[in-house]
């Protein structure tokens, strides 16, 4: 294998090369949130004037067509240059309507470059079209629906019929950020200009799956925890880092040591998650896993001041964060943090000791179980001492039976009846909850190890449910066969008393594909679920194609064994329950 680093735009601009998408491959998949992540990223290396790595692309050579012109097969990275592509063919359009030409300025670290200026039609045929011999051809070649949008957008045509609306949702998005007031057309050619690219090319006996593989599914994911705090001590020396990782981060994470999901610092998340919320008060950070992309934007347009003065706040606000999960287990309860909603400058964190405060809090596991349990038995107190009732079913216009139990996003679950007998009622929620990705990362994983059987069975249960209704969700054996098709591995059995249907549950406990479909809760909308013609994709537990996906049930009610890769956001949560209908 061939390892080059290379600017991009001298990648993707090399002469008489056409980058193709084997059909093999997934359907371009980016959503709006991606490309705004991409949109900042660009625009703060352009005004910062600095380098910035956007991936690793990994492709084979395909040969040369009849008319000279060299095809290369993008294995791994494919989303990320189908995005740039749109990304360049908005700005293309964007030069033309105002008639504006970009400086071709030279940075200072790309010495030896001849300064080239760039109207739109210089832009156009060096980064949107090559040449096979007299004919003009697309420069990125995607497949299916993709590819003939990609190419209606880049030829100036009209959109095909068959329309690929993640093509065409994305080059509206970029092309409004390019009309927004402010807009600078220059900075943004110089992030372009900025970005590194480690192109692999693959030689006879390499095997592209092998690693592909290898790229994408070996060793744990970085938490939002995790890459914040290398946002802040990357820039510092050594004997720096040691210093502020000793001071102020190390306890931190010694504050939240009790997380049941301690490889994913999932309290500390929260915490982080929280005080970003609270300090930038336009943010609304609905999808967890991005809590590092609004980090990213508030450091770069709001923060003045040293990464020693934002580490002393977070670390004084996860100090209270953290009593807070003492003096309500289970739940956060931001309406504690009133305060500092109305402060104007930093959030007013009362002072604390540096160390001794924070170590004497950690240790005290003893005193800190009576007050949990004290906190339980107040609970259970409150909602009285009565078991909650038997649920009563009703049936619905629809024919089935159904039932509520439960709240989630400020209202009552209403649930479908899947199976019941005198003991006992399967049942799945009506509509789809909330969003998750099925792991926090695209990475291998099954049900019994993913993030979201984690957190349905921890989070999920303790905020959907009081401590009286918890009582009646029994525990289910729950076994995940593997895929035999796709030579994919189910996991081991676990215990859930939340799960997700499998492949084969879905297909046998529904009567229809029309039964399958799923509308999304407000909550769920807001939270930004998929929604295709007012249904969603949800998740299955079943293994998918690779051990990176999982099986899913599209909008319009078909199940796909196929599945969608694991950190896919915007898939539905339709969680599955077993209550006991007996005392």
């Amino acid at each position: 294998m061939k390892i080059n680093q290379q600017w991009y735009l001298d990648f993707i601009g090399q002469d008489r090369t056409q980058f193709t998408i084997p059909r093999y491959q997934r359907a371009y998949s980016w959503l709006k949130i991606q490309c705004e992540e991409l949109w900042e990223d660009v625009m703060r290396v352009g005004r910062d004037q600095v380098s910035h790595f956007i991936s690793t692309t990994l492709y084979l050579d395909a040969g040369v067509t009849p008319d000279g012109t060299r095809r290369l097969d993008i294995i791994d990275g494919q989303q990320r240059i189908a995005s740039t592509t749109i990304l360049l063919t908005a700005l293309r359009d964007y030069l033309r309507e105002t008639g504006t030409v970009l400086e071709g300025c030279v940075l200072a670290n790309q010495p030896g470059v001849e300064p080239r200026d760039f109207d739109a039609d210089a832009l156009h045929n060096s980064f949107l079209v090559t040449r096979d011999g007299d004919a003009e051809v697309l420069r990125v070649q995607l497949i299916g629906p993709d590819r003939t949008t990609l190419a209606a957008l880049v030829m100036g045509e009209p959109l095909p019929e068959h329309v690929s609306s993640r093509v065409r949702d994305n080059y509206a998005y970029f092309s409004g950020r390019m009309h927004e007031e402010g807009f600078d057309p220059q900075i943004l050619w110089r992030g372009l200009r900025e970005l590194l690219v480690v192109a692999s090319e693959l030689g006879e006996n390499d095997k592209a799956q092998t690693i592909f593989e290898s790229l994408n599914t070996k060793g744990l994911p970085l938490t939002g925890a995790d890459l914040i705090r290398n946002y802040l001590l990357v820039s510092e020396s050594h004997a720096e880092q040691q210093r502020l990782y000793k001071e102020y981060w190390q306890p931190m994470e010694l504050m939240f040591r009790d997380d049941s999901l301690s490889s994913g610092s999932l309290k500390l998340n929260t915490g982080l998650r929280m005080w970003l919320t609270i300090r930038c008060k336009r943010m609304v950070i609905s999808d967890r896993s991005r809590t590092y992309h609004y980090f990213k934007i508030y450091m770069n347009t709001q923060f003045d001041g040293t990464s020693e003065d934002l580490l002393d706040e977070l670390r004084s606000f996860c100090y209270l964060w953290a009593q807070n999960y003492s003096l309500n287990p289970g739940r956060a309860h931001c309406s504690k943090f009133e305060w500092a909603k109305r402060s104007q400058g930093k959030t007013l964190i009362p002072p604390m000791a540096r160390s001794a405060d924070i170590m004497r809090m950690t240790r005290s596991k003893s005193r800190e179980q009576i007050m949990l349990e004290q906190m339980e038995k107040q609970k259970e107190r409150l909602q009285g001492t009565k078991a909650c009732p038997v649920p009563t079913f009703r049936t619905t216009e629809a024919g089935h039976e159904a039932t509520t139990f439960g709240r989630w996003g400020g209202e009552p679950i209403e649930w479908r009846v899947l199976e019941r007998d005198d003991e006992s009622a399967l049942i799945i929620a009506e509509k789809v909850l909330d969003t998750f990705p099925y792991h926090s990362t695209y990475s291998g994983t099954t049900w019994h190890d993913c993030y979201l059987r984690s957190w349905a069975n921890s989070t999920f249960v303790e905020e959907a449910f009081t401590s009286a209704e918890s009582k009646r969700l029994m525990d289910n054996q729950v076994h995940t066969a593997d895929d035999e098709l796709w030579d994919t591995v189910g996991g081991e059995d676990c215990q859930d008393k939340v799960f997700l249907l499998s492949f084969e549950e879905a297909l046998n406990l529904f009567g229809s594909a029309q039964e399958r479909i799923a509308a999304p809760t407000d909550y769920a909308v807001k939270a930004g679920v998929y929604v295709e013609n007012g249904y969603c994709l949800w998740w299955l537990r079943s293994p998918g194609h690779g051990q990176g996906f999982a099986s899913t049930v599209w909008p319009v009610g078909g199940v796909d064994t196929a599945g969608s890769g694991v950190g896919r956001p915007g898939v539905g949560f339709r969680p599955v329950i077993r209550l006991k209908l007996k005392d």
